[in-house]
């Protein structure tokens, strides 16, 4: 392995949004990286143009020049690499700088929230027999193994075979436990309603007890036991498609057809011979599950401009005009031989359907869009049609299309011809809608100016929703010039008109001080309770705050209880740990009940949340409630610290000493 790729390891844990902490070094905005490799002769970071072998600081904005740029960095101060691109940023979260890209995969890890993961529609599905979908995952920055050099690249080129075989595609990259599950269950969720749907794992792999695991990027083999409990294994996957049509709402399922490739090694952790050679794989009828290679044994990488050589089998057979299983044999023979003998990839399962990748119908004239038509004559009919429509009606395809409802194909590129026709004729909430697309990329390329610009025209006719959109555009400088004044009125015309977001916005500014440079505790207070009253949990957990604080309010433990309880009623982790201290302390008029606290933190721990880690550590190193156990309680400092937390760290330290 070169010597410069085996100090590969990701960078550790955020520490409050300010700092990454690696080994004793910090990375800051100011942190210097080098470009070891470019795949563009150029590219534009910041205000200058860079190409490989110069240097640029963490904190400056990348400007991604295509989907396919990618770049290979190192950490000037800890030598460590790192691999990025423009894919992998926008399925982030459309981040804007090497910080932000760090700050996000563990602001990722703590919320358990995953809005950036979303479903890309295909404006071309609609021509291809079957509805098909797949989740396509490239995990490779794994800080506690080996470097991947292929994983990402893997990823994006199966991504871009398939898209353009008419599926929809949902992606992940570099994701730990938590984000791994999160994209599952939307795939899921997305699933009961196509044909077909696969799934694509690049990335880390092992084998225990006959299981195959597929390894998070937060992954530790010091740590197995943790381990294998945040892994997420094959069975698993397997199983929560085939429970679409096996549980007893199947009838409301489409998928019939379930295909998962896993490019992941498998080797062995804890099995025995004797486990392997009676080990039997199964899928019920309609799955077909493909190993990347035979178990027990490795799957090879590529390097980091190429594919691995399952990956490139696969993307040369998915294009071949061959049945499904000719394309299944085609990929194993040419995997088989591309690796010299060494790497087998072996088959599970097999269709009940006559599904082929390359089919399409011979003619999907019929199936053009009524709103771009294709002859001068129909073009005329339908503008006269058009002309006819009201500004609702044609907001009412739009959403039809947007929602696939009315007998409309879920499609983002008509919705938005449709939203654009009504915006013309004066429909404000088209206006929104258009500004949404263009802010989230959905049936158009993201345009954060062209989302303001909409949300703007339907903020100033008072479109409560888009008065929020346009504060958020002022607040970030997002498709307009940052301004916090102006931020600051248009929330404030979004929370006067009911918009919880706005509300809990606008207090958070007052709290902090973000306008007028002074907290103004009495109209945070005023507008967490409004938000809180609509249930939005971040205004519930600040409201208790200000409350067990005494923060613009009288200290009331009693209503800081009351407001937790509510966070915590919605799954909120954050609201378990401070409900939980409230019953270890007794505060609030609760009773002391360390058995409850440690039920709440233990919950709450289980969603990874720091806090509750680092309080579960304080009970087995003290003996509160549970046994007094040193090992228990180091693990979960351990896990908090994991996460950044400071009092974790030196708990780790103190416990190291003694």
């Amino acid at each position: 392995m070169n010597k410069k790729l085996s100090t590969f390891i990701l960078l550790m844990i955020l520490v409050f949004g300010s700092v990454y902490a690696i080994d004793n070094h910090k990375v800051t905005k100011k942190t210097l990286y080098h470009i070891e490799k470019l795949s563009t002769p150029t590219i534009k970071i910041g205000n200058g143009q860079y190409k490989e072998g110069e240097s640029f600081l963490a904190g400056e904005e990348i400007h991604w020049s295509d989907r396919k740029q990618w770049m290979l960095v190192q950490n000037t101060e800890t030598k460590k690499l790192e691999r990025l691109s423009k894919r992998t940023s926008e399925n982030k979260g459309m981040l804007k700088s090497l910080y932000d890209f760090f700050v996000d995969r563990i602001k990722g890890s703590t919320r358990g929230v995953y809005d950036y993961i979303c479903l890309e529609r295909n404006p071309d599905s609609i021509s291809f027999p079957e509805k098909r979908i797949a989740l396509i995952i490239g995990n490779q920055n794994y800080p506690h193994m080996a470097p991947l050099k292929s994983a990402q690249k893997d990823a994006e080129d199966i991504s871009d075979a398939l898209f353009a075989l008419g599926f929809d595609i949902i992606e992940l990259y570099d994701s730990d436990y938590s984000e791994l599950q999160a994209g599952l269950n939307k795939f899921a969720g997305h699933a009961r309603n196509y044909d077909v749907a696969l799934v694509y794992f690049a990335g880390h792999g092992i084998q225990d007890k006959a299981v195959s695991y597929l390894l998070p990027v937060d992954y530790d083999p010091e740590e197995q036991e943790k381990g294998l409990i945040d892994c997420v294994s094959c069975n698993f996957i397997v199983q929560k498609l085939e429970n679409l049509v096996n549980s007893e709402d199947a009838g409301k399922s489409r998928c019939r057809s379930r295909i998962f490739f896993f490019d992941a090694c498998r080797e062995i952790v804890g099995d025995s011979a004797q486990e392997i050679e009676n080990m039997v794989l199964e899928g019920k009828p309609g799955t077909v599950i493909l190993f990347g290679t035979q178990s027990g044994a490795k799957a090879k990488d590529g390097e980091w401009d190429g594919n691995s050589p399952f990956a490139e089998a696969f993307i040369r057979n998915v294009n071949r005009t061959a049945s499904f299983p000719d394309m299944i044999d085609g990929l194993v023979h040419d995997t088989y031989y591309a690796t010299e003998s060494s790497q087998y990839p072996v088959k599970v399962g097999s269709l009940v359907t006559d599904f082929r990748f390359t089919h399409k119908p011979s003619d999907s004239s019929a199936l053009i869009s009524a709103v771009y038509p294709i002859d001068e004559n129909t073009t005329n009919a339908i503008e006269e049609v058009i002309k006819e429509m009201s500004a609702n009606d044609l907001f009412q395809k739009g959403e039809d299309h947007y929602y696939g409802r009315n007998g409309a194909r879920l499609n983002y590129v008509e919705a938005l011809k449709w939203y654009e026709q009504a915006a013309l004729r004066g429909h404000v909430e088209a206006m929104y809608s258009l500004g949404y697309l263009h802010g989230h990329g959905k049936g158009t390329n993201q345009n954060s100016q062209k989302a303001f610009e909409w949300y703007n025209k339907a903020a100033e006719q008072g479109f409560a929703k888009a008065q929020y959109f346009t504060g958020q555009a002022f607040y970030r400088g997002e498709g307009v010039k940052k301004d916090i004044k102006k931020a600051l009125e248009w929330y404030r015309k979004a929370a006067e008109n009911g918009v919880a977001q706005a509300q809990a916005q606008l207090a958070q500014m007052y709290e902090n001080g973000e306008y007028g440079n002074s907290n103004n505790y009495k109209e945070a207070i005023k507008w967490y309770r409004e938000a809180a009253n609509q249930g939005l949990v971040f205004a519930q957990l600040h409201l208790g705050d200000m409350y067990f604080y005494g923060r613009g309010v009288e200290k009331d433990h009693h209503m800081a209880v009351k407001w937790y309880e509510a966070a915590a009623d919605q799954g909120s982790s954050d609201g378990m740990c401070n409900l939980g201290y409230m019953y270890e302390k007794g505060f609030g008029g609760l009773p002391l009940n360390r058995a409850e606290a440690y039920n709440l933190y233990y919950k709450a721990a289980d969603q990874r949340n720091r806090n509750a880690q680092y309080n579960l550590g304080v009970m087995y190193e003290n003996g509160t409630y549970v046994k007094k156990d040193l090992n228990e309680a180091q693990r979960w400092y351990r896990l908090a610290a994991d996460q950044g937390d400071e009092r974790a760290k030196n708990a780790l330290d103190r416990l190291s000493r003694d």
